[in-house]
């Protein structure tokens, strides 16, 4: 993230394959019992590389959509509610949630 309050998102722009891009993105608002968390690293799933080669089966995306699910970092910000987690406390994503 950066001080002009935009961030970078690996985005799948439309269901063409290959049609993705290292977008500048606003960094987004948080709503009660949310967490804006600064990534560190982020993986690639087997359903990131399909949607990148457009595979059937992956026509149910709706674009354009940031891939990355599987990521790790420090919380950056907390909303109302948020009481079991504090600025700068590394965390990670659940990924056994599914996509989308």
């Amino acid at each position: 993230m950066t001080a002009d309050k935009t961030m970078k998102g690996l985005r799948k722009r439309s269901l063409a394959p290959f049609d993705m891009a290292l977008d500048d993105l606003p960094i987004p608002s948080l709503d009660p019992g949310e967490v804006l968390v600064q990534v560190a690293a982020c993986g690639i799933c087997g359903g990131d590389v399909h949607a990148y080669y457009g595979d059937p089966g992956y026509q149910w995306l709706s674009t354009p959509v940031i891939l990355g699910h599987e990521f790790s970092g420090t919380v950056a910000a907390t909303a109302a509610g948020v009481a079991h987690l504090t600025v700068g406390q590394p965390v990670i994503a659940m990924s056994v949630q599914g996509c989308n």
